[in-house]
C-alpha cells in the first residue's frame, strides 16, 4: 500500500485459524416469524447491542447466518474486483476504494449482526470471517501468533482502517502524506532545540512548541502511534518481530529507505514518480523472498507499464540523440 500502509503496511499483517465454539454457532435455520418471535420475547431483557454475557439463542445465530447470507454475494463481487486490481497495481487510488468499499459493506453487516450477538461473539464471528482476518492468514504463517496475540494484531489492523477512513475517505496516500507532514513539522522543532544547543531554556520551548502543535496531520500521527502504543503493550517482546516480518533486518532496511525517500519528496528533492518507483520496490523487497532479477523485472514494468516511462535503453539513445543534435548545431 502506499506509505503508511505501506510505511505502515510493513507493520500490518497477521494470521493464525481461529476457530469458533461449535456450540456458540448452530448452523440451523429458523423461519422469519420464529426470529421475530424470538427478538419479541428478548425485549426487556437486553439493548442492544447485546450486553457482553448475554449467550447468542440458536435463533440469534439463525438471524446472523441469514445476514450473512444476505451480504454474501456483493461482497465476494468486490473481493474478485479488489484482488484484480492488486494485481494491476497495489499502490494505486481504485485499489483503496475497492478495499474501502469492503470494509463500508462489512461495517454495515456487523451492525446488523450485534443486535444478535454480544460484543465477544462478534469479535470472534469477524476474526473467523471478516475479509480483513482472511487477508492476514496466510501473511502471518510466519509469525504464528497465540489467539491473544492475533487479537491484538488484528485491533490494530481494524483500527488503522477506521483511523484510514475516518481521516482520509480511505485514500492511504493522503494518510501516508499526512503521517509524513507531522513528522517533518515535529523535526523542524528538533532542529531548532539542537541549534540552540539544546539548553534547559530551549528544550522547554521546543516541548511547548511540540504541544502546541495542531492540524489533520497531527491528529494522525497522533491517533497512529496510540494505536500501536496499545498493540505493542499487549504483544510485549513480540511486536518488534511482527514489526520486522519473517526478514527481520532485510524488512527493515527496506522500510527505512521509503522513509528516506518519503522525505526527500516532502522537500521537493524528488518527483512523484520518483517516490511512486520507491514504494513499488518497497513493496517488492520487503517479503525479502523476491530475487534481484525479479524486482528489476517487476520495476521495469512498473516503470513503463504503471508510470508509462521509456524504457532504459529508449532513454539512452534518447539522450544520445540529443547529444549529437547539439554538437551539429
Amino acid at each position: 500500500m502506499r506509505t503508511i500502509i505501506v510505511s505502515l503496511s510493513l507493520f500490518a499483517v497477521v494470521l493464525v485459524y481461529i476457530v469458533l465454539n461449535s456450540n456458540d454457532k448452530p448452523t440451523t435455520t429458523t423461519s422469519q416469524k420464529t426470529m421475530a418471535e424470538e427478538k419479541e420475547g428478548n425485549k426487556g431483557k437486553t439493548t442492544s447491542p447485546r450486553s457482553a454475557r448475554q449467550k447468542a439463542s440458536e435463533a440469534d445465530w439463525a438471524a446472523v447466518h441469514a445476514i450473512a447470507s444476505e451480504y454474501a454475494l456483493q461482497l465476494k463481487e468486490l473481493e474478485f474486483e479488489r484482488d484484480c486490481l492488486k494485481k494491476e497495481n497495489p499502490i494505486s487510488l481504485d485499489y483503496d476504494m475497492a478495499n474501502k468499499a469492503i470494509r463500508d459493506l462489512e461495517r454495515e453487516q456487523w451492525a446488523r449482526m450485534s443486535e444478535y450477538l454480544s460484543p465477544y461473539e462478534l469479535r470472534e464471528y469477524k476474526l473467523e470471517h471478516s475479509q480483513l482476518a482472511r487477508d492476514m492468514r496466510p501473511e502471518l504463517e510466519w509469525f504464528q501468533p497465540s489467539k491473544g496475540e492475533f487479537v491484538a494484531l488484528y485491533t490494530y489492523r481494524e483500527k488503522q482502517a477506521d483511523l484510514l477512513d475516518e481521516m482520509f475517505d480511505g485514500d492511504t496516500d493522503l494518510y501516508s502524506k499526512a503521517f509524513q507532514s507531522a513528522i517533518k513539522r515535529r523535526m523542524s522543532i528538533q532542529e531548532e532545540v539542537d541549534k540552540a544547543g539544546r539548553t534547559r531554556r530551549a528544550l522547554e520551548e521546543g516541548r511547548q512548541k511540540m504541544d502546541a502543535l495542531e492540524g489533520k496531520d497531527v491528529v494522525c500521527w497522533k491517533a497512529e502511534l496510540d494505536i500501536q502504543s496499545t498493540a505493542s503493550k499487549m504483544m510485549g517482546s513480540r511486536w518488534d518481530s511482527f514489526m520486522y516480518g519473517p526478514h527481520g533486518q532485510k524488512a527493515k532496511a527496506s522500510h527505512d529507505k521509503l522513509e528516506h525517500m518519503e522525505r526527500l519528496h516532502s522537500n521537493g528533492q524528488i518527483s512523484e514518480d520518483e517516490l511512486s518507483t520507491a514504494r513499488f520496490r518497497s513493496l517488492l523487497e520487503e517479503g525479502g523472498d523476491m530475487k534481484d532479477e525479479e524486482i528489476e523485472e517487476n520495476m521495469k514494468w512498473h516503470r513503463e507499464v504503471v508510470l508509462e516511462l521509456p524504457s532504459a535503453e529508449n532513454k539512452s539513445a534518447g539522450e544520445g540523440n540529443a547529444r549529437g543534435n547539439e554538437g551539429r548545431r
